[in-house]
């Protein structure tokens, strides 16, 4: 028989353990690092407290707007070169096409500030048309406000959607 060499643990192979382990824990640290950073939602509030403070107000504001019992029918198309249409109809309870007099509308950066771009509406039959061109790709926030019906407040609808 052959007799086998017994193999000691010795201080450099605990070296060697202990420095490809916390090398592995920095790289890994960083991979999450870089993501986190360039991932940033952007979701931040300027006054947040009074926006807090106003938070009854504005559930009391949605539960009136679903009470009008009207269904948005809004269709985004994101044709590519940052080219943005935007249709929007208005439909009442019994599925009537709902009176759009005017329509104010804004597609905000979310991350970046200062890059808004306000959206002119014009009526294509019982819809109003908007066509924009964004100045970068990514998440950007819609709000539309119609002035519609017989109602003093407007229309308020918000979505999220992404330029390609």
């Amino acid at each position: 028989m052959v007799a086998m060499a017994e193999k000691k643990l010795e201080g450099r192979h605990v070296l060697f353990i202990l420095i490809g382990f916390f090398t592995f824990m920095l790289i890994a640290n960083g991979f999450f690092v870089y993501f986190a950073l360039t991932s940033f939602s952007g979701l931040t509030t300027e006054d947040a407290y009074k926006k807090g403070l106003n938070y009854n107000a504005e559930l009391a504001t949605q539960r009136e707007q679903l009470t009008r019992g009207w269904t948005p029918r809004v269709d985004i198309v994101a044709a590519g070169n940052n080219q943005v249409s935007i249709s929007l109809a208005l439909e009442d309870a019994n599925g009537r096409a709902v009176d759009i007099r005017s329509v104010q509308g804004i597609l905000v950066r979310p991350t970046v500030e200062g890059q808004d771009v306000v959206l002119e509406f014009n009526r294509n039959g019982d819809r109003l048309v908007a066509e924009s061109v964004v100045s970068a790709p990514g998440n950007w926030d819609m709000k539309l406000y119609a002035d519609a019906g017989n109602y003093e407040k407007a229309y308020h609808i918000e979505k999220r959607l992404w330029v390609k």
